[in-house]
Protein backbone atom coordinates (compact mmCIF):
# COMPACT_ATOMS: atom_id res chain seq x y z
CA UNK A 1 0.00 0.00 0.00
CA UNK A 2 1.54 3.40 -1.40
CA UNK A 3 0.57 6.14 1.67
CA UNK A 4 0.23 9.53 0.54
CA UNK A 5 1.37 11.94 3.33
CA UNK A 6 3.88 9.42 5.89
CA UNK A 7 4.52 5.82 5.68
CA UNK A 8 5.20 6.37 9.91
CA UNK A 9 3.63 9.06 11.05
CA UNK A 10 4.38 10.34 14.92
CA UNK A 11 2.61 13.51 16.74
CA UNK A 12 2.80 14.01 20.11
CA UNK A 13 4.37 10.83 21.11
CA UNK A 14 7.71 9.13 22.12
CA UNK A 15 8.38 5.53 20.25
CA UNK A 16 11.36 2.78 20.58
CA UNK A 17 12.16 0.92 17.93
CA UNK A 18 14.29 -1.63 18.48
CA UNK A 19 15.32 -3.58 15.36
CA UNK A 20 15.16 -2.33 11.71
CA UNK A 21 12.65 -0.07 10.19
CA UNK A 22 11.83 1.04 6.29
CA UNK A 23 9.76 3.38 4.71
CA UNK A 24 9.02 3.08 1.34
CA UNK A 25 7.06 4.64 -1.75
CA UNK A 26 5.34 6.83 0.63
CA UNK A 27 4.01 9.93 -1.82
CA UNK A 28 0.99 10.88 -3.47
CA UNK A 29 1.03 10.58 -7.58
CA UNK A 30 -0.17 14.18 -7.91
CA UNK A 31 3.56 15.72 -7.85
CA UNK A 32 2.22 19.50 -5.93
CA UNK A 33 0.51 17.43 -3.13
CA UNK A 34 4.59 16.13 -2.07
CA UNK A 35 6.09 18.84 -0.08
CA UNK A 36 4.90 17.51 3.21
CA UNK A 37 4.72 13.94 2.54
CA UNK A 38 7.25 11.18 4.19
CA UNK A 39 8.85 7.75 4.92
CA UNK A 40 9.07 9.08 8.30
CA UNK A 41 7.40 12.12 9.74
CA UNK A 42 7.54 13.28 13.15
CA UNK A 43 5.68 16.15 14.91
CA UNK A 44 6.58 16.72 18.87
CA UNK A 45 7.95 13.84 18.80
CA UNK A 46 10.71 11.55 19.99
CA UNK A 47 11.77 8.37 17.71
CA UNK A 48 14.78 6.12 19.79
CA UNK A 49 16.38 3.47 18.04
CA UNK A 50 17.47 1.30 21.04
CA UNK A 51 18.36 -1.83 21.80
CA UNK A 52 20.44 -4.01 23.80
CA UNK A 53 23.10 -5.83 21.98
CA UNK A 54 25.14 -8.96 22.60
CA UNK A 55 27.51 -10.95 20.58
CA UNK A 56 25.26 -13.49 18.72
CA UNK A 57 23.87 -16.89 19.06
CA UNK A 58 21.92 -17.98 21.76
CA UNK A 59 22.99 -15.76 24.16
CA UNK A 60 21.01 -13.38 21.94
CA UNK A 61 18.09 -15.61 21.12
CA UNK A 62 17.69 -16.38 25.07
CA UNK A 63 17.83 -12.51 25.93
CA UNK A 64 16.05 -11.46 23.23
CA UNK A 65 18.75 -9.36 22.25
CA UNK A 66 19.54 -7.36 18.85
CA UNK A 67 22.38 -8.16 16.98
CA UNK A 68 23.77 -4.74 14.97
CA UNK A 69 22.59 -6.15 11.71
CA UNK A 70 18.83 -5.66 13.31
CA UNK A 71 19.55 -1.52 13.72
CA UNK A 72 18.98 -0.52 10.30
CA UNK A 73 16.66 2.52 9.25
CA UNK A 74 15.86 2.99 5.56
CA UNK A 75 14.13 5.34 4.08
CA UNK A 76 13.77 4.92 0.19
CA UNK A 77 11.94 6.38 -2.68
CA UNK A 78 9.71 8.46 -1.17
CA UNK A 79 9.11 12.22 -1.48
CA UNK A 80 10.63 13.07 1.29
CA UNK A 81 12.85 10.44 3.25
CA UNK A 82 12.42 11.94 7.06
CA UNK A 83 10.55 15.26 7.84
CA UNK A 84 10.85 16.40 11.67
CA UNK A 85 9.17 19.19 13.26
CA UNK A 86 10.22 20.22 16.96
CA UNK A 87 10.75 16.59 17.55
CA UNK A 88 14.21 14.46 18.02
CA UNK A 89 15.93 11.13 16.47
CA UNK A 90 18.71 9.66 18.86
CA UNK A 91 19.59 6.27 19.42
CA UNK A 92 21.36 3.90 17.48
CA UNK A 93 25.10 2.40 18.12
CA UNK A 94 29.04 3.13 17.72
CA UNK A 95 30.97 1.59 15.84
CA UNK A 96 33.76 -0.30 18.08
CA UNK A 97 37.30 -0.84 16.62
CA UNK A 98 37.81 -3.04 19.83
CA UNK A 99 35.12 -5.17 19.67
CA UNK A 100 35.97 -7.99 17.13
CA UNK A 101 32.11 -9.89 17.99
CA UNK A 102 30.43 -7.36 15.98
CA UNK A 103 30.97 -8.10 12.76
CA UNK A 104 29.47 -5.65 10.88
CA UNK A 105 30.53 -2.55 13.47
CA UNK A 106 27.87 0.26 13.40
CA UNK A 107 23.87 0.92 13.10
CA UNK A 108 22.82 2.78 10.31
CA UNK A 109 20.44 5.25 9.35
CA UNK A 110 19.82 5.67 5.39
CA UNK A 111 17.86 8.03 3.44
CA UNK A 112 18.35 7.62 -0.38
CA UNK A 113 16.53 8.01 -3.75
CA UNK A 114 13.83 10.25 -2.34
CA UNK A 115 12.79 12.90 -4.71
CA UNK A 116 13.00 15.89 -2.44
CA UNK A 117 14.81 16.21 0.94
CA UNK A 118 16.61 13.08 2.28
CA UNK A 119 16.40 14.77 6.02
CA UNK A 120 13.91 17.81 6.42
CA UNK A 121 14.27 19.69 9.93
CA UNK A 122 12.84 22.30 11.71
CA UNK A 123 13.89 22.61 14.96
CA UNK A 124 14.78 19.74 16.01
CA UNK A 125 17.77 17.52 16.80
CA UNK A 126 19.09 14.20 15.08
CA UNK A 127 21.85 12.72 17.81
CA UNK A 128 22.98 9.28 16.40
CA UNK A 129 25.37 7.00 17.53
CA UNK A 130 26.33 4.58 14.09
CA UNK A 131 26.33 6.18 10.69
CA UNK A 132 23.94 8.55 9.04
CA UNK A 133 24.25 7.52 5.05
CA UNK A 134 22.53 9.99 2.69
CA UNK A 135 22.88 9.57 -0.74
CA UNK A 136 20.57 9.99 -4.10
CA UNK A 137 18.19 12.27 -2.59
CA UNK A 138 17.30 15.63 -4.19
CA UNK A 139 19.19 17.61 -1.60
CA UNK A 140 20.61 15.78 0.71
CA UNK A 141 19.52 16.94 4.41
CA UNK A 142 18.27 20.52 4.95
CA UNK A 143 18.55 21.31 8.56
CA UNK A 144 17.08 24.95 9.26
CA UNK A 145 17.02 26.08 13.34
CA UNK A 146 18.36 22.54 14.11
CA UNK A 147 21.26 19.99 15.48
CA UNK A 148 22.89 17.40 13.77
CA UNK A 149 24.99 15.15 15.75
CA UNK A 150 26.66 11.93 14.35
CA UNK A 151 29.88 9.54 14.61
CA UNK A 152 29.76 8.96 11.21
CA UNK A 153 28.06 10.95 8.43
CA UNK A 154 28.27 10.43 4.43
CA UNK A 155 26.33 12.10 2.01
CA UNK A 156 26.68 11.52 -1.71
CA UNK A 157 25.12 11.52 -5.16
CA UNK A 158 22.19 14.25 -4.23
CA UNK A 159 21.02 16.45 -6.91
CA UNK A 160 21.10 20.30 -5.00
CA UNK A 161 23.37 19.97 -2.08
CA UNK A 162 24.30 17.16 0.40
CA UNK A 163 24.21 19.47 3.42
CA UNK A 164 22.44 22.78 3.70
CA UNK A 165 22.41 24.24 7.34
CA UNK A 166 20.45 27.61 7.90
CA UNK A 167 20.67 28.76 11.80
CA UNK A 168 21.92 25.41 12.55
CA UNK A 169 24.64 23.23 14.18
CA UNK A 170 26.32 20.20 12.95
CA UNK A 171 28.64 17.98 15.07
CA UNK A 172 30.72 15.44 13.65
CA UNK A 173 32.54 12.27 15.39
CA UNK A 174 30.77 12.76 18.33
CA UNK A 175 32.13 10.36 20.25
CA UNK A 176 35.24 11.78 19.63
CA UNK A 177 37.21 8.38 17.72
CA UNK A 178 40.54 9.18 17.33
CA UNK A 179 41.59 8.84 13.84
CA UNK A 180 44.23 6.78 13.31
CA UNK A 181 47.58 6.51 10.74
CA UNK A 182 46.65 4.21 7.90
CA UNK A 183 49.91 1.80 6.51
Amino acid sequence: IRCKKAGIQINNSEVASTRRLFAYRNYSTIRNENTDAAGIKLLNSTLNFSGVFTSSGSDMQHNNDVSIQDMIVNCSRNANGVIMHNSTITGGHARDENDSTQASGASFFQTHLNFMDGVKMNNSVLDLSGAIDIYGNNRGLHADNSQVIADEFFADHNQKEAVKLERSKFVYNKNLTPITSYP
